[in-house]
């Protein structure tokens, strides 16, 4: 779009309030506004929102600001019915990353406090949104009250991947990763393979399922990434990104069977990390790692200039970031005292997880809960072995009284 034309005329607002009439809209127009955000996110490009939408029967209320016919701006949100509010939040759901308000380049950031303005009037209670930028533009147009939750860090790939992995990576440590692969190797034929076309994300996305749910077998998965709507929604998914050339999966397959995946968008020159998972029955091998491996691989060959990871703490991100983005909740727009109670409540309690989390606790808690199967286990285990040692020692006691006898 010329960025002249683009703030010139009339403005005409509308809003999309179902799956259909967004799938409709002009997916070129839209995903030039997503590039052009200060902090691009994958999360709203028109291939992911339009299945998501599909798949989850949310409820859209979805601002859209026009000039001339064109697209020049927008507020994705849609509404849920929480504990018996009505909640706003960015359609592309908790686990996006960086959502924002929508604008064409060149087009005033007023529009932008003329998208929220509407978007107040949505039918909400409250707002409730994740992941956001602290710059984010609804942060400063919606007053939001923000709570800084976690960082996601970031990889430097404008110098090429070999450079930036002898720079994070210590000897080593890459010494180590030749070795896994080697043993790895010894097992059967390895192999590693980047998957882009529509085709051929499909006839692995079984696979992705599989190994993440194998990953969290009996742990915590926050995601639910494998459950029927999941499944629904990246097979759609997957044929319009990877349509669009937006998406890449990776995979490390043992025999033609993967044991380890990397999934990423791929977004205004960078990439930004999706999900990963790997076969418990090989960790010793770090496979996991291996994928990351290729992944950045594969994304600085195609002149990708960064790799964001997403949220986490994984000490393998940590040790080769080249920085990070912070992430917040924010809280707003309450439209009544019991929007403005829940919104409250909300705000305390995300500022409560936050300040248990760096006091340690909730880590030590949360380890001890997803280690209480294999504590119960080892009980039982050591239970049995304790009822057979006093048997066996009570067993030579009654033969000597016997003898006494």
């Amino acid at each position: 779009m010329d960025p002249i034309a683009a703030h010139t005329g009339a403005l005409r607002f509308s809003t999309v309030d179902d799956a259909a009439a967004f799938q409709a809209l002009d997916h070129e127009q839209w995903d030039a506004m997503v590039e052009a955000l200060p902090h691009p996110t994958p999360y709203l490009l028109h291939g992911w929102l339009a299945p998501r939408l599909r798949a989850v029967g949310a409820e859209p209320r979805i601002q859209l600001a026009r000039r001339a016919g064109a697209l020049v701006g927008a507020l994705p949100l849609e509404l849920s019915h929480r504990h018996g509010l009505r909640v706003a939040a960015f359609a592309c759901g908790r686990h996006g990353t960086w959502p924002d308000v929508l604008l064409a380049a060149g087009e005033p950031e007023g529009t932008a406090y003329e998208l929220v303005e509407r978007g107040a009037a949505s039918g909400q209670d409250v707002l409730l949104v994740h992941g956001l930028s602290p710059r984010s533009r609804i942060a400063g147009a919606a007053s939001l009250e923000l709570v800084h939750r976690i960082d996601a860090p970031v990889i430097d790939l404008s110098r090429g991947w070999e450079e930036a992995y002898r720079a994070k990576v210590s000897k080593r440590h890459r010494q180590d990763h030749r070795q896994k692969q080697r043993a790895l190797s010894a097992l059967g034929r390895l192999e590693t393979r980047v998957h882009r076309s529509p085709a051929e994300l499909a006839a692995v996305l079984d696979d992705t399922f599989r190994l993440h749910a194998l990953r969290w077998a009996g742990g915590h998965d926050r995601y639910g990434y494998g459950g029927s709507t999941w499944r629904r929604f990246m097979l759609e998914a997957v044929e319009e990104l990877g349509g669009r050339g937006q998406f890449r999966i990776v995979t490390v397959a043992l025999d033609d069977v993967p044991i380890a995946f990397l999934s990423y968008f791929v977004l205004a020159g960078g990439a930004v990390g999706h999900r990963t998972a790997f076969d418990p029955r090989f960790g010793r091998y770090s496979p996991g790692t291996l994928a990351f491996l290729a992944g950045f691989e594969a994304a600085a060959g195609e002149s990708l200039d960064r790799f964001e990871l997403g949220p986490g703490e994984e000490p393998f991100k940590r040790s080769l970031q080249d920085g990070e983005e912070p992430l917040c909740d924010g809280f707003g727009l309450a439209s009544d005292l019991r929007g403005a109670a829940a919104g409250a409540a909300a705000l305390g309690l995300a500022r409560l997880r936050v300040l248990l989390k760096r006091q340690g606790l909730l880590r030590r808690v949360y380890r001890r809960a997803r280690s209480a199967p294999a504590r119960a286990s080892r009980g039982a285990t050591e239970a049995r072995s304790s009822g057979r040692t006093a048997r066996a020692a009570r067993a030579p006691r009654r033969r000597s009284a016997r003898r006494r006898g």
